[in-house]
């Protein structure tokens, strides 16, 4: 998602790859302006003016936000609205060299080359000294690439866009709409607790998949590389059963007709298999008689007879405590020393391990609640950070923090909607009994 400089991300990154067509295909370098065209001597006597006219929501995602609340419209999540981005572009320029047509035709021509704005080119925007305002742009982060569309206007609506700039001098012009910009909000609603129970009342040949539960535990509890799994079902027995999760085959360690036993604990070492974590789709495959497997695909045969696909959520767990490392306010610490008050709000950053690697496309969060105490009582305070973007697969996570109150936090990674486990306290004397515990941290 994006942030509030989102808007100005796309507007100086066309103006940007608009002065390097015109560049490339005349050998000169003519100014580039993002003005209001009746700027008046603002505007260049030779060059290029990017005047961003309208804003309009995008019909496509105009009610996308009604997944992130309540029926009753309270928050949950952030939420994000979908805009389209309009522009004029003018040219300007000696009329007797004909300059501003040349420098039409080279927009045109580099607009039909690069009809899309990609992160690469947001990022070239944000890394020029030129935009040093535009510092902290999340523009690159959007996974939909943002669209050139020429748009054309008939009299009336070219004629009510001019006559709001009863200062422009003539020149000539065309119009462009970039769409689609995802802007995030920046409100972040209560986040409950997960659910402590769960209770669900459930009133022929080819292998058939019924539940996927685990072995000695708990239904409720979170399915991780620790859990042992039982696949419920029916004809499973064949000459060659497997087991598809995603686009990974591996190997039942029992077999009856009715059920597959699958251990994921040490499943790296045992079989050469990284899952990460997320939604998973689970498969039964039968190979026929006398139809190896193909080499190219994983151990999968080259035709198997596929049973019905189940889903899975495989969570992330966490390895050991995790760490907070405080960072400097915006003013700095006193003679190096870290001073403030019990009041104060932190700046930091929580670094977490994980049993998954987490590859740099999955998108990773933690959930923080804060700990109820006499003074917080009936007052949840909640907050999600996002992970610092990551190079390469990696099972340690870093989340920047700003503004974070002192005090006792359960902590919850999330990746790819796969929540950790939190820790209920099951000692029968306990004061606590019942109630989430663990994994916490503390914010000093």
């Amino acid at each position: 998602m994006s942030n509030h400089l989102a808007i100005a991300t796309v507007t100086a990154t066309l103006a940007r790859i608009v002065q390097t067509g015109i560049q490339s295909a005349t050998g000169s370098a003519p100014k580039v302006t993002m003005l209001q065209p009746s700027a008046g001597s603002a505007i260049p006597e030779t060059g290029v003016n990017v005047y961003l006219y309208q804003v309009s929501p995008n019909t496509s995602y105009i009610n996308s936000d009604l997944t992130h609340r309540r029926p009753k419209g309270d928050l949950i999540r952030r939420a994000q609205i979908g805009v389209d981005l309009s522009y004029m572009l003018t040219v300007y320029g000696d009329e007797q060299r004909m300059e501003p047509q040349v420098f039409m035709s080279a927009i045109l021509r580099t607009l039909v080359d690069y009809p899309f704005l990609t992160a690469s080119m947001f990022q070239e925007t944000i890394d020029d000294p030129q935009y040093e305002f535009l510092y902290g742009s999340t523009l690159p982060e959007q996974a939909e690439r943002v669209r050139l569309t020429p748009l054309s206007l008939n009299s009336s609506e070219a004629f009510q866009i001019w006559s709001q700039l009863p200062q422009a001098k003539a020149t000539l012009a065309i119009l462009y709409q970039a769409t689609v910009v995802l802007i995030e909000g920046n409100a972040m609603g209560d986040v409950p607790m997960p659910v402590s129970e769960r209770r669900t009342y459930v009133g022929q040949n080819q292998p058939y998949l019924d539940r996927v539960i685990q072995e000695g535990k708990d239904p409720r509890a979170a399915i991780t590389l620790e859990s042992k799994l039982s696949i419920i079902g029916r004809n499973f027995q064949s000459a060659d059963t497997k087991i598809r999760i995603g686009q990974t085959i591996l190997m039942p360690q029992e077999i009856t007709n009715n059920q597959l036993t699958l251990n994921l604990l040490n499943l790296k070492e045992l079989q050469g298999v990284n899952l990460q974590a997320g939604v998973q789709s689970l498969q039964v495959l039968h190979s026929p008689p006398n139809r190896p497997a193909s080499n190219d695909r994983k151990g999968e045969p080259d035709f198997a007879i596929e049973s019905n696909a189940i889903a899975f959520i495989l969570c992330p767990s966490l390895k050991g405590d995790a760490q907070v490392v405080n960072r400097p306010p915006a003013g700095g610490w006193l003679g190096g020393v870290f001073q403030s008050n019990n009041q104060d709000p932190r700046n930091g950053d929580i670094i977490v391990e994980l049993d998954n690697n987490v590859t740099p496309s999955q998108r990773a969060l933690i959930t923080m609640n804060r700990l109820l105490t006499s003074e917080t009582k009936d007052n949840l305070i909640s907050f999600i950070f996002r992970a610092q973007d990551r190079q390469t697969e990696t099972h340690r996570l870093t989340f920047p923090f700003e503004r974070l109150q002192p005090g006792e936090y359960l902590i919850r990674v999330q990746i790819d909607g796969a929540d950790s486990e939190l820790k209920i306290d099951t000692e029968p004397k306990s004061s606590t009994l019942g109630q989430f515990v663990g994994p916490k941290i503390i914010i000093e």
